[in-house]
């Protein structure tokens, strides 16, 4: 560097549009858990609104370029249609592929917040756009957590698709996709001191426990489509879980019979504190001598 002569400022970063996002994920919910007191915020998400028009025909677009345009140009390519023909229908195809990707674009771009949820030591605030108010749930004040699963072909994966918090007074949180598992997470690590501990001591008094159609007794147990199986027959129950993050969250329930070693599902999707409910499938099973594998307690 010549002597007496400044070095260059660097430019700036500019913040990406979900860095920016983020910030005002923080600040929104920041500002919401400051106002109803409900702790410092500990993890903050946003979801954004179902897809634009624009965004919508850019991707029929795309994909109708692809899955069409491969055949039909293969098609055309080996009839005896005119060269005029044959460079009309690529054109068309070439030209649905490279419209498409600025209609996509300009819709994602064009694509607005729909809600924003914060979690805090004390409970779970949701600031919806189409409301004036944000929905706040206490933790004391939150009765039922029910969650849905993701599937494949009619098989239940461990996966968390999406959850909602119900209080009373029906006011209820609901997240998807990103956000779920660390708002089921937290929602177990807070609830399930409150509500395992009475599940458990009804089962140990002989009494049935249930959530929804599911039922839990000292004879065996019933799944949540009816199907019911007798202690006896049961080989072995494993827990599984959407993450090692969220290894004390069971969301679905293997149950192997001895019976052909045949495999049903315990699938809470749908039924209110089935994630709790687990616990007390997992202790009527150890009591049973059956075989209770990825069991990690009631946390």
């Amino acid at each position: 560097m010549t002597p007496g002569t400044a070095e260059p400022r660097q430019r700036a970063k500019s913040p990406s549009r979900e860095e920016r996002l983020h910030a005002e994920d923080l600040e929104e919910c920041g500002r919401v858990g400051e106002e109803f007191r409900l702790g410092p915020l500990e993890f903050a998400s946003h979801a954004m609104e179902d897809p634009s028009w624009p965004n919508a025909i850019g991707c029929l677009m795309i994909t109708a370029s692809v899955l069409g345009g491969i055949p039909a140009g293969i098609a055309v390519g080996l009839s005896s249609a005119s060269p005029t023909a044959k460079l009309v229908v690529y054109a068309t195809f070439v030209a649905l592929f490279f419209l498409g990707w600025p209609l996509g674009a300009i819709g994602a771009l064009a694509d607005v917040v729909a809600s924003r949820t914060g979690l805090y030591p004390d409970g779970v605030a949701q600031i919806r756009r189409t409301e004036p108010e944000p929905a706040v749930l206490r933790w004391a004040d939150v009765e039922t957590v029910t969650v849905e699963l993701t599937t494949d072909e009619g098989t239940p994966l461990t996966g968390l698709e999406k959850c909602a918090l119900r209080g009373r007074g029906e006011t209820e949180v609901a997240v998807q996709r990103k956000a779920v598992e660390t708002v089921v997470a937290a929602a177990h690590r807070a609830l399930a001191p409150r509500l395992v501990p009475p599940l458990i001591a009804a089962w140990d008094r002989r009494e049935p426990v249930t959530a929804g159609d599911a039922r839990v007794d000292h004879e065996g147990v019933t799944l949540p489509d009816g199907k019911r199986l007798a202690w006896p027959e049961i080989k072995s129950v494993t827990m599984r879980h959407a993450s090692k993050e969220s290894a004390d969250v069971i969301t679905r329930i293997d149950i192997r019979v001895v019976r052909r070693n045949r495999l049903h599902y315990f699938d809470p999707s749908g039924v209110p504190n089935a994630v709790f409910l687990a616990h007390v499938v997992a202790r009527a099973a150890m009591r049973s001598g059956v075989q209770v594998d990825g069991y990690q307690g009631a946390g």
